[in-house]
């Protein structure tokens, strides 16, 4: 809280007037002179001339017996002054510790592998990735005991024996879901994420960008809140290859 107090300050000063008094004014003459041409006279076959000269008289003024006199004064001026005064008002509030009873937080690499099956349903690039394709992923996880919830980050890519097809990096989370009331919003052996890759297999598609999601579980049963979640997973990559132009290429040997 502040509140404004004003002050009012009067000071006292000297002036010195000078003034300047009884002059007095009086006029002085002066003649001036001029030639204004010739006045001749001819007397037979003699001419004579004589110039004609012009006088004017011309009345300057002289101001003369001048006083000064210095007079004092005395003057007023009124100063305001305005401060703000700020106080300090005690208001309880609640401090949060967060504190969760000394929940361990484990940091653990993750390893994921297996064979990449189309989606006939769905799938729009059949026949340019192999049949025999595979796709691999390592996730470095932070995960807090004991619901494994937490996050990863890493690098997934798809490949073709040990040529590389696609790879990008991918950033997730892990037991919680996205779903809203579809799913629960913990799920033990649960994670998910995205996954921004390139097309590098020297095809049609090379090149290109990948904007996928994935999702992968873990069958039920394998939670143990003294264990980290391990075993077989289910995983769900779905997304779209962004083209650099209208038409999708035709695959190899098409």
């Amino acid at each position: 809280m502040s509140f404004d107090v004003t002050t009012t300050t009067v000071r006292i000063y000297t002036t010195t007037v000078t003034q300047v008094t009884g002059c007095s004014t009086s006029w002085v003459s002066y003649l001036t002179c001029h030639t204004n041409g010739f006045n001749c006279v001819t007397n037979g076959t003699q001419v004579s001339c004589s110039p004609i000269r012009v006088c004017e008289t011309n009345l300057y003024s002289v101001i003369g017996n001048c006083k000064t006199i210095t007079n004092q004064q005395i003057q007023a001026m009124t100063i305001t002054n305005r401060a703000v005064v700020y106080t300090t008002n005690f208001v309880a509030h609640v401090a949060c510790t967060n504190d969760f009873g000394g929940s361990a937080v484990y940091r653990v690499t993750q390893s994921l592998s297996g064979v990449v099956a189309a989606n006939p349903d769905c799938d729009q690039l059949a026949g340019y990735f192999p049949a025999e394709a595979t796709f691999q992923a390592t996730f470095a996880a932070h995960l807090q005991q004991p619901g494994w919830r937490g996050y990863h980050t890493g690098v997934m890519s798809i490949l073709s024996g040990t040529n590389v097809i696609a790879t990008g990096q991918v950033l997730g989370s892990n037991g919680n879901g996205s779903q809203g009331a579809l799913e629960p919003c913990a799920i033990c052996g649960h994670f998910e994420g995205v996954w921004q890759g390139t097309i590098i297999q020297n095809s049609a598609l090379k090149g290109l960008q990948i904007h996928a999601t994935y999702a992968g579980d873990m069958p039920a049963g394998t939670c143990d809140a003294n264990v980290l979640p391990r075993g077989p997973v289910t995983l769900t990559i779905d997304g779209v290859v962004v083209l650099t132009n209208c038409f999708l290429p035709a695959p190899a040997g098409q």
